[in-house]
């Protein structure tokens, strides 16, 4: 139990450029990103299994490669992405312009710790490739908690840490990590949690939890 307290109450202090872009660098950096998690975007957002009565929340939301693809490509027309890089929220408007204009897409600065909108504003949360960088995940659990209207679903997106990594794999989780991750899920009071893995050229994880109906 240590362990698992240990992890989600770690506080991040020194943010790196992959942690919260910031600068001429960070907007490269975020660019990047979202080259890299391409094919996380397109299997989560196909996961989510959108339709026209959701409102949707990107955790992490980065230069909004991901809600776009959700806002054009879904049935879903009503999308929110949070991200604590000023550059990452700048780059994601400019790309999601129009829908920003239209009232489609909520863009935010800002912490999954203390998230800015009222209880109960979304069918449906998501972070794609960051749960391990939150300040805090415990706090962001309970925040995306309480944002989830009874009955919602949260995804969370990772990839899987290989026992012999080649030199062309990205960080991933470990099989303690993942047993962390679960438990910290059902701390949370989730529900129905589940875990799918995506074969690939590294393998990816989908952890899918609900918040129970009323």
């Amino acid at each position: 139990m240590s362990t698992v307290l240990n992890a989600a109450e770690h506080q991040s202090t020194n943010k790196t450029q992959t942690d919260q872009p910031h600068g001429w660098l960070g907007r490269m950096t975020g660019w990047l990103m979202g080259l890299l998690n391409r094919k996380l975007n397109r299997i989560t957002v196909k996961h989510l299994d959108l339709n026209v009565d959701d409102t949707v929340l990107e955790i992490g939301c980065g230069a909004g490669q991901a809600v776009r693809e959700i806002i054009t490509t879904t049935l879903c027309h009503r999308a929110a992405g949070i991200d604590p890089s000023a550059e990452m929220i700048e780059q994601s408007a400019k790309l999601n312009a129009t829908q920003q204009q239209v009232g489609q897409l909520d863009l935010r600065q800002g912490q999954v710790e203390t998230l800015p909108w009222p209880n109960s504003s979304f069918t449906k949360v998501f972070a794609i490739s960051n749960f391990h960088i939150w300040d805090s995940r415990r706090a962001g659990l309970n925040e995306i908690w309480r944002v989830l209207r009874p009955a919602g679903t949260l995804v969370l997106c990772l990839r899987r840490a290989r026992k012999k990594p080649r030199w062309f794999d990205q960080p991933g989780i470990t099989d303690e990590e993942l047993s962390e991750d679960l438990a910290l899920l059902d701390q949370a009071k989730f529900t129905d949690i589940q875990v799918r893995v995506i074969s690939s050229r590294q393998p990816i994880l989908l952890l899918s939890a609900k918040k129970p109906r009323l």
